[in-house]
């Protein structure tokens, strides 16, 4: 029982991570099908796993204290309850607890995990391909965004999935992997990259690169590994140019929008900086704030800030901003010190995360916390070559 939980506990939560669209009430209360996949798995965990949450380190509470104390203020500053609420229960609760199972299920090796990213990259590309091929989009440029509400929140899903998939394979496992486990692992990695070409993503083409570049110094470590980063590099560099030169063509270009929501909320997070806007308030706030800034704003109706680190200020206060920042950090720190696998992955989010908002989503939170949990299981000095 205990091994078949450690298998199939992570390999589910991770496979499913993106089914969050099937909602329904469970006596009387929202949810969706992820949220019950993640309540059984805990179930199932407490009766078959030993708990052994102390073994965290005394860092991951200290962070995820200032975390909780952020959700707190954002809580109490929120103009709607139920709706901060919810974001507290969808975007820290749940996948937060996901995480840890995923943690206490890996301590014997993180294959299932892996392979369950596979599995989203699998089902997400697909999706993504269809939508491309019937021309049946959402959004109005002609992005897939297969089941998400826009184009960069799939790109989102998919940069960070690709990347922990590729770092497992060449970094981790490589030749130990059977020649099963590469077809399907390649199949995901193949079909994903296609899929992040569609959503046209900028953000998620640098933060694919860098992630790429880290790869390859960590895998090869020369000369040739230093030419094919500079290409990389180069190519990456030309994207940012290429985008930015739009500006001079289109003055409505996304890039230019970016910009004025990127000082927008700048501008609120110095009108409120010691608790920030409250969960759930930065569309209102924002309204405000860029109507005072600009005559003719070109998006007036901005879920978000496009950028992790001012969105996480903004809702959490610094406090919580050192918190959720301070769990990056110091997976980087372990990353470096043993799972050097995870260090792309890792890149790609702070990549992605200039760009766009990689947390406050329920999939990109479960991915955020998956990746913490990951580099605190204990890897040997070795676990990368």
């Amino acid at each position: 029982m205990n091994l078949l939980a450690e298998i199939w506990v992570p390999f589910v939560l991770v496979s499913l991570l993106s089914w969050h669209f099937l909602r329904f009430e469970v006596w009387g209360l929202p949810t969706n099908l992820w949220e019950v996949v993640v309540g059984l798995s805990f179930l199932v965990s407490l009766l078959v796993l030993k708990p052994r949450v102390l073994l965290l380190p005394v860092l991951f509470w200290f962070l995820l204290f200032l975390v909780a104390l952020g959700l707190g203020g954002g809580f109490f500053l929120a103009s709607d309850k139920i709706v901060a609420w919810g974001i507290i229960k969808g975007w820290f609760v749940v996948p937060l607890v996901a995480g840890w199972l995923v943690y206490r299920a890996s301590l014997k090796g993180t294959g299932p995990v892996i392979f369950g990213f596979s599995v989203t990259l699998l089902f997400l590309s697909i999706l993504a391909l269809i939508q491309y091929l019937s021309g049946d989009f959402i959004t109005l440029d002609g992005r897939a965004s297969a089941i998400f509400s826009s184009a960069n929140q799939l790109a989102m899903v998919l940069v960070p999935s690709w990347l922990l998939v590729a770092g497992y394979w060449w970094l981790l496992r490589g030749a130990r992997l059977s020649p099963a486990e590469k077809i399907f692992l390649a199949l995901g990695l193949l079909l994903g990259l296609g899929a992040i070409i569609l959503t046209f993503s900028y953000g998620a083409f640098l933060a694919l690169m860098a992630g790429l570049m880290g790869l390859v110094f960590l895998k090869w470590q020369s000369r040739k590994a230093g030419a094919v980063a500079v290409i990389l590099g180069t190519l990456g560099v030309g994207l940012l140019y290429q985008k930015i030169s739009l500006l001079a063509l289109a003055s409505s270009s996304s890039v230019l929008a970016r910009l004025q929501i990127w000082r927008a909320s700048w501008q609120m997070i110095k009108e409120n900086f010691l608790g920030g806007v409250g969960l759930g308030d930065f569309s209102t706030q924002y309204q405000e704030t860029i109507s005072r800034l600009f005559a003719k704003p070109l998006e007036l109706l901005v879920p978000h800030a496009h950028n992790f680190f001012l969105q996480t200020i903004l809702y959490l206060g610094p406090l919580g901003f050192v918190g959720l920042v301070g769990f990056l950090i110091m997976a980087f720190g372990r990353a470096f010190r043993g799972a050097a696998w995870l260090l792309p992955s890792l890149l790609g989010l702070v990549i992605q995360g200039l760009f766009d908002t990689i947390y406050y989503h329920q999939a990109l939170a479960a991915i955020f916390w998956i990746v913490i949990f990951l580099s605190l299981l204990k890897w040997p000095k070795d676990a990368s070559v």
